[in-house]
């Protein structure tokens, strides 16, 4: 396929702009909150919440994306290819053209190396790129279940505090030690929020499946390790959820 009226092959995309860290700072023991200026973010509303971050590589010449002759989106490969994970926009400052994201802390990831480079004042990998907006928006339920590990806070955050006005429900959090994780995260009155500690074994898939029976009829909404997901979901499908009360995602997968 090939659009007529696409940009023009080898450009960078439609969707993609360069950005500059402005500030990265501690949030709570486990994340760091990165805040990120541009030229124009306003195609960053409410409904999606999502981007790429696309990070250049260290020590190597960063390759951008461009477009492809048929309009899609070309990924350089080799060592100048950028990494590229998808993130969540926690709020948009749209006079400042400021968007805030927040990183979780975990040893071997790229985005965390990256982040804490930056907040030490090493520039060289200053300026990176996003693609987006992008994302399934805000749940617009007024029943609902929603359940995330680390991974998933900023989004879940996001989507709680746009929830409609009486909303009930429920939200599980996990973290190593619970609530000490300092991520500030609120439910609205309606939706009990309910701390998960990995260190005393309390988990979150195991924790999601046993609240389904409560919740007949709620939107599901999910963010975790890739097979705890597939569980979930098959488990919704068997009790007679529709696909489309169902948003259950993969945000990592386990090694092994």
């Amino acid at each position: 396929m090939r659009w007529s009226d696409g940009d023009a092959t080898g450009s960078l995309p439609p969707n993609f702009q360069f950005v500059r860290v402005r500030d990265v700072v501690p949030l709570g023991p486990v994340f760091l909150r990165v805040t990120l200026e541009g030229e124009d973010l306003s195609s960053y509303g409410d409904e999606a919440i999502h981007f790429r971050l696309v990070q250049p590589p260290e020590h190597a010449e960063p390759e951008w994306p461009s477009v492809a002759p048929n309009g899609s989106t070309d990924w350089p490969e080799g060592p100048g290819a950028p990494h590229k994970p998808v993130y969540t926009a926690r709020y948009v400052e749209h006079g400042a053209n400021r968007l805030v994201t927040d990183v979780f802390i975990h040893e071997g990831g790229r985005t965390t190396v990256w982040a804490q480079q930056a907040m030490a004042g090493d520039t060289e990998r200053s300026v990176v790129g996003l693609v987006g907006p992008s994302g399934g928006g805000l749940l617009k339920a007024e029943r609902v279940l929603l359940a995330s590990d680390e991974t998933g806070f900023p989004a879940a955050a996001r989507l709680l505090e746009s929830l409609p006005e009486g909303a009930t429900g429920e939200v599980l959090l996990e973290a190593e030690e619970g609530a000490a994780c300092g991520y500030p995260i609120a439910a609205p009155p309606g939706v009990h929020l309910r701390w998960l500690a990995r260190s005393r074994g309390q988990l979150l898939a195991e924790a999601a499946l046993a609240a389904l029976p409560d919740h007949a009829g709620a939107q599901v909404w999910f963010a975790g390790e890739r097979q705890d997901a597939q569980r979930l979901r098959e488990a919704a499908k068997l009790a007679g959820w529709s696909a489309g009360d169902l948003r259950i995602s993969a945000f990592w997968k386990a090694q092994g």
